[in-house]
């Protein structure tokens, strides 16, 4: 049985975390309201900047996933969440028996590539963002502690309670954009879990994986395949100019990330493009609409 700190157990952290615990591994879960955490998983609430409560948290771990994220979209945020409290973590797992592995969620958002190509883990990193930026340097950070870590760069994720794209296309909210769909990169919630306690497990273990599916897809062929699915009507637009159509996913970058490396590590995903797991969500979400098929329309 190992002891698992999960610093900043969330969407992903959650769900890692109870998978852990169904393996027979103790897990202590750090989020400040703690009272949104499942009794099994050891619930904590604490501050990871402040370097006092991370202290009291009972060291040393043999494992330490650091997903934490920040309170809002701003720089400053980004800052608490990446810089100050990754280092409080790394500092205090440092104190007497070092962990064997550190895990650091990251995200694509590092790559600042736009032209539609590939990228992977040998790819520039050339953030086009304060955001990209600042995850960029946490990656650095665990770098430089001396720690043995790995790194999971992950794309957008989407699951269950995380359904704003299937929420616009349902309101009728959700836009074309001909000639202009821009890639994206995605990766179900229970795929991110289980791609962290693959990393967990794995040995040797490379410093950097991509964690996005199988399939990116241009934004323009999900929103298509989601209508037509659910009857729904799409709006269609033209937008040349700087301001965006108002669907989250388009206000990315242009590329496609390549999760190669990590499914030639042994690592199989549940929902390997966007068609399973969103036929998925709409069996939860739209148990009327019957059995799906994944046949393209």
């Amino acid at each position: 049985m190992a002891r698992v700190l999960i610093a900043g157990c969330g969407y992903v952290g959650t769900e890692l975390g109870l998978r852990l615990v169904d393996r027979g591994h103790a897990v202590w879960a750090v989020r400040q309201r703690a009272s949104l955490l499942p009794p099994e998983l050891h619930p904590h609430s604490a501050d990871l900047t402040d370097p006092d409560a991370v202290a009291k948290l009972p060291f040393p771990f043999d494992f330490v996933v650091f997903a934490a994220a920040p309170a809002a979209g701003t720089e400053e945020a980004y800052e608490q969440a990446y810089i100050h409290a990754l280092s409080r973590v790394l500092e205090a797992a440092s104190n007497g028996r070092p962990p064997k592995r550190v895990l650091l969620t990251s995200s694509t958002s590092v790559y600042a590539q736009s032209d539609g190509g590939w990228v992977d883990e040998s790819s520039p990193t050339h953030p086009s963002s304060f955001r990209g930026t600042i995850v960029l340097q946490a990656e650095e950070i665990l770098r430089q502690s001396g720690s043995s870590f790995s790194i999971l760069r992950l794309g957008g994720i989407y699951g269950p309670e995380r359904t704003s794209l299937l929420d616009r296309v349902l309101a009728g909210e959700a836009v074309l954009t001909p000639g202009s769909s821009k890639y994206t990169n995605r990766i179900h919630r229970d795929d991110a879990a289980s791609a962290l306690l693959h990393l967990l497990e794995l040995d040797p273990c490379a410093e950097v994986y991509v964690g996005v599916d199988e399939e990116p897809a241009r934004l323009d062929e999900v929103l298509q395949w989601v209508a037509a699915r659910t009857g729904s009507h799409l709006l269609e637009g033209n937008y040349p100019g700087p301001e965006s159509p108002p669907n989250h996913a388009s206000r990315g970058l242009n590329k496609r990330c390549s999760s190669a490396l990590l499914r030639a590590s042994g690592f199989q995903f549940l929902y390997p493009s966007y068609r399973q797991g969103y036929s998925d969500l709409l069996a939860r979400e739209l148990p009327e609409l019957g059995d799906l098929t994944l046949e393209s329309p």
